[in-house]
C-alpha cells in the first residue's frame, strides 16, 4: 500500500441498522482525482476501501434502496457508515 493511501473500513446498513449484504458501494465524487471505483459489501454489510487523503462522496445501492455519505479521509479513526432505505 502506498504511503499516501489509507485503508478505510465501513458498512452498509438499512434504516434499522441491520447490515445490507451485496450492496454496491461506489465512489461518485472526490476532492482529488481518482479512477472510478466500486465494490460490493460482504454478507455482514462490511467493505474496505483504499483512498488517498481528501474528501469523497460514497453512494451505496442495496436491496432496501439507496444511500449516500461523504467521508473526509484526512480525519482518521471513524468507521464509514452508509444508510440505505
Amino acid at each position: 500500500m502506498a504511503a499516501n493511501v489509507t485503508e478505510w473500513t465501513g458498512r452498509v446498513v438499512d434504516n434499522g441498522g441491520a447490515p445490507v449484504a451485496d450492496a454496491a458501494v461506489v465512489v461518485v465524487a472526490g476532492s482529488v482525482p481518482i479512477p472510478e471505483l466500486a465494490l460490493l459489501s460482504g454478507p455482514d454489510g462490511r467493505f474496505t476501501l483504499r483512498l488517498p487523503p481528501g474528501r469523497f462522496t460514497l453512494r451505496a445501492h442495496g436491496d432496501p434502496g439507496r444511500g449516500e455519505t461523504t467521508v473526509d479521509t484526512t480525519a482518521l479513526g471513524a468507521e464509514i457508515v452508509i444508510r440505505v432505505g
